[in-house]
């Protein structure tokens, strides 16, 4: 909307205009806490060049230590950042945090509640690494029927798919994540 303070970005898909990637907690949270916001749609191939552009940190790292730049990247034109340009978060915990600290309200109270800040920290990360990254591959077989032809090249989601028994790799990745035998 044209009262948006906020940027959010996604990738568009065969679902009519709604955001549907992993963003989905920022959006929550900006409904929640009231604030204007806006998606911008961009496909897969262009996410770490737009991440770079806006000045976005990666949001976590490859396993050979490089960036890793995702959609989970806000853009707050009402705060100046030091570099003198909007302000940019990049990671939805980070996300949280800052809308917690830049935009809590009497009548919205906090996303994370007091004390619990370390404990959920402690949680995402771990979901994080040994959960939700060891079921991307499962995911994404359902998510490409879903993508644009312009997401479907380069080094798209539907490329990381070559590998044979997906689903029996990522079953056991997500036993050995979660310390468990129960999936």
């Amino acid at each position: 909307s044209s009262n948006s303070i906020i940027t959010l970005y996604d990738v568009p898909s065969d679902f009519s205009g709604k955001a549907w990637s992993p963003n989905g907690s920022e959006q929550y949270a900006l409904n929640y806490k009231g604030v204007p916001y806006k998606t911008v749609w961009i496909e897969y191939p262009e996410i770490e060049p737009t991440m770079r552009s806006i000045g976005a940190a990666p949001t976590k790292k490859n396993p050979d230590g490089s960036p890793w730049y995702t959609i989970l990247v806000i853009v707050d034109s009402s705060r100046t950042a030091t570099s003198g340009g909007p302000t940019v978060v990049s990671d939805s915990f980070h996300i949280a945090e800052y809308l917690d600290e830049t935009y809590s309200t009497p009548s919205t109270g906090p996303l994370f509640p007091p004390g619990t800040k370390a404990l959920q920290q402690l949680f995402y990360d771990h979901f994080f690494k040994y959960v939700l990254l060891q079921s991307v591959p499962m995911a994404l077989l359902e998510v490409i029927k879903h993508l644009n032809e312009g997401s479907r090249i380069g080094d798209s989601p539907a490329n990381l798919l070559s590998a044979g028994n997906l689903k029996t790799s990522v079953l056991k990745a997500l036993r050995s994540g979660m310390g468990c035998g129960m999936i």
